[in-house]
């Protein structure tokens, strides 16, 4: 992102603390990936709230996250195909399946493993907060295997 100097900032900050979400500058998108789902339902609630307050007019919020799926069922099936997506991309990569080994040594599908500090919540849910907050246009992008890609729009 070098080539967008000073329109691009990064910043360090803990997900869960309000002191990052009253910057002095304009802000015109944020992009979360895997890690609002460290959140339980009402951080992630406040959350949507503060960064559609924190976008200026015509910015952009944009998600790619683990969700919950809705029930049982559901779960089964993001379990089975989060490890079917890492064979296959253990396979295209590396031409072998020595990352699904790891990922299962590992224990990293929460669908199977879950861990406290792993709070997804219903995708449906989500946008519901997103819309609530005032963000428009609030779409699902991408999905497969429990992980979206979503967002919304602050309208001008």
């Amino acid at each position: 992102l070098a080539a967008y100097g000073e329109r691009f900032r990064t910043q360090q900050f803990a997900l869960a603390d309000h002191a990052w979400r009253s910057p002095a500058w304009p802000v015109h998108a944020i992009i979360s990936s895997l890690t609002i789902h460290h959140l339980d339902d009402a951080g992630k609630e406040t959350l949507y709230s503060d960064v559609f307050r924190m976008l200026a007019p015509g910015g952009v919020f944009v998600v790619a996250d683990l969700v919950q799926p809705a029930n049982l069922l559901a779960q089964r099936v993001a379990e089975r195909e989060w490890d079917r997506a890492v064979e296959e991309r253990s396979v295209k990569l590396d031409g072998n399946t020595d990352a699904l080994a790891l990922f299962e040594q590992e224990k990293w599908n929460l669908y199977r493993y879950p861990d406290p500090v792993d709070m997804p919540s219903r995708l449906f849910d989500q946008l519901r907060w997103l819309e609530a907050a005032g963000f428009r246009d609030v779409d699902v992008y991408w999905m497969r295997a429990g992980h979206a890609i979503f967002g919304g729009t602050k309208r001008v």
